[in-house]
């Protein structure tokens, strides 16, 4: 089914993060016409978490001239049947609403994360109860009040926004993150070279559980199984210090794969790791990283929680263990010792993907949420 409606995607969405991206790829294959209003703020900023105070001030000025130059584009654009705000949109969003008043498209904002959650309750760099996070709260608030329509990547994520910032049930609507046509494109194929590879990558937070995950690399030490980490962040030194204690060559971290050196490593490893942290946003959602597996056909492993079990089932269509680095060790070695059944595993995941994050299932879902408004 294709859709002639036009979308304005606007705003200065991060390119580096899928979410949005992925949307609209999936809304343009539907035959959907997008339209883009938009400038990459942060572009060259991979940690948002690890930048100077001095390069904030910049960013800010980067962001004003941005804002400009694209609310001049918005202003020559035809009008457009939907106004879509993506990821760390939620200036952005406030911008927009004042730019559609005449024009009364319907406005979208696809947050995909709570920044109250995010920055004062996961990764508390915010403490809570302060002036900070009170101004941080109402950024999360009004942007969902001007909103006509507010996307969530699962339905446990939506339920946080209802009864903690107050959004309105009947605006939230759920459309899964899904992966990029690159992972859809590469299918898993391991290496059969005796090596039990597993492959973890994260901008490194407490979302993703690294003390779990280290925890059991050390349960496993004396197993032959080689772990494999790629990316850096706020956690970056836990896991410099473990590769510095570990005798043999347990640990291997990249700090940083490109796309196509990322899905290298995905296609040939032989499980792949999701998160582990014990916050509330760790129960919320499924990461990026899932669904990329998944699209791929790689056997994924990851904590139990609501969000996991509204898409997929434990040892059906991926693994699913508790948040302890024992229960994950477990996990892992059985992975090991039954890996016909692993890859059983992996085709179901495949199929799940396919069926409801795919890209024609991700704009179904998008049309839909549109037309029960």
């Amino acid at each position: 089914m294709t859709h002639s409606m036009r979308v304005c995607a606007f705003g200065s969405f991060d390119r580096a993060f899928d979410r949005s991206w992925i949307l609209l790829e999936a809304l343009e294959q539907a035959g959907a016409e997008v339209v883009y209003c938009h400038f990459d703020l942060w572009a060259g900023h991979r940690h948002k978490t690890k930048l100077f105070p001095w390069r904030w001030l910049l960013l800010a000025g980067r962001y004003l001239a941005g804002m400009i130059s694209i609310a001049r584009q918005f202003r020559r654009s035809p009008r457009a049947d939907v106004l879509y705000v993506g990821y760390m949109g939620h200036v952005d969003l406030l911008v927009a609403a004042f730019l559609n008043r005449k024009r009364r498209s319907t406005l979208v904002f696809d947050p995909c994360i709570s920044l109250y959650n995010t920055l004062v309750e996961d990764r508390r760099i915010v403490g809570e109860g302060g002036l900070v996070a009170r101004l941080i709260r109402r950024l999360d608030v009004t942007p969902c009040r001007l909103a006509d329509l507010v996307l969530s990547d699962t339905s446990a994520h939506g339920e946080y926004f209802e009864e903690v910032l107050g959004v309105p049930p009947a605006k939230i609507r759920r459309v899964f993150i899904g992966a990029g046509r690159d992972w859809q494109r590469a299918r898993w194929s391991p290496r059969d070279d005796g090596r039990f590879e597993v492959l973890f990558f994260a901008k490194f937070s407490p979302l993703h559980g690294l003390p779990v995950i280290l925890d059991a690399i050390e349960r496993l030490k004396a197993e032959s199984i080689h772990f494999t980490f790629a990316g850096g962040g706020q956690l970056e030194d836990q896991v410099r210090a473990a590769v510095a204690r570990s005798k043999a060559s347990a640990i291997e971290w990249i700090p940083w794969l490109e796309r196509d050196a990322l899905i290298e490593h995905m296609s040939h490893c032989q499980l792949m790791l999701g998160i582990f942290g014990d916050t509330t946003k760790a129960a919320m959602v499924i990461p990026n990283k899932v669904f990329q597996a998944l699209a791929m056909g790689v056997p994924v492993v990851t904590r139990d929680s609501p969000a996991i079990r509204e898409l997929l089932d434990d040892g059906q269509s991926m693994f699913t263990c508790a948040v302890d680095g024992a229960t994950l060790a477990t996990v892992i070695l059985t992975c090991r010792r039954n890996f016909s059944g692993v890859k059983a595993v992996a085709d179901r995941g495949h199929a799940v993907f396919e069926a409801r994050a795919s890209h024609p299932a991700l704009a179904r879902q998008f049309f839909e949420a549109l037309g029960g408004r």
